[in-house]
């Protein structure tokens, strides 16, 4: 004969908030992005980023991206530095998150740092509260023909 107990209580089984990841990037993080300018006018064009977003608890995740310039203590943000909602699929629990940084936002002989948030809350207006994000960085060394080396050890930390 075995003996036993049975439990009548009702216990509350919350799953884990795990954090989203970022599973993969384009470019590469793994190298210098160099980004070439011209020596006068203004450059109108773009440079493509791309981050695979894992959110192992379903639902949307939120993004912010940054830029940094050397010489500068505050990141110069692109026009959409506003949080976005990304949709993850059910199914695979990842998102692809393609995003545009201009080449305004770059200095020509200097070194910049593209940074990109991601969380599984909405980010607050003060940074110092919430969850610590994902983060993918990407460090650029923006060129011309005129000043063609670019010092990267000056990069923003």
């Amino acid at each position: 004969m075995l003996t036993g107990c049975i439990v009548t209580d009702k216990i509350d089984w919350t799953q884990p908030n795990v954090p989203p990841s970022i599973v993969s990037t384009q470019p590469a993080i793994t190298r210098i992005l160099v980004v070439d300018l011209p020596d006068t006018g203004s450059d109108t064009s773009e440079e493509a980023f791309q981050v695979t977003i894992r959110e192992p608890n379903g639902g949307d995740v939120f993004v912010q991206r940054f830029v940094w310039l050397e010489g500068h203590d505050q990141p110069v943000f692109s026009p959409d530095r506003i949080a976005g909602r990304v949709p993850v699929s059910s199914t695979t629990q990842e998102a692809v998150f393609p995003f545009l940084i201009s080449h305004r936002f770059f200095e020509a002989g200097k070194c910049a740092r593209v940074e990109l948030d991601v969380t599984d809350q909405q980010p607050a207006d003060d940074a110092s509260t919430g969850p610590e994000p994902a983060r993918a960085v990407w460090w650029v060394a923006a060129r011309n023909t005129m000043l063609g080396s670019v010092e990267m050890t000056r990069c923003p930390q």
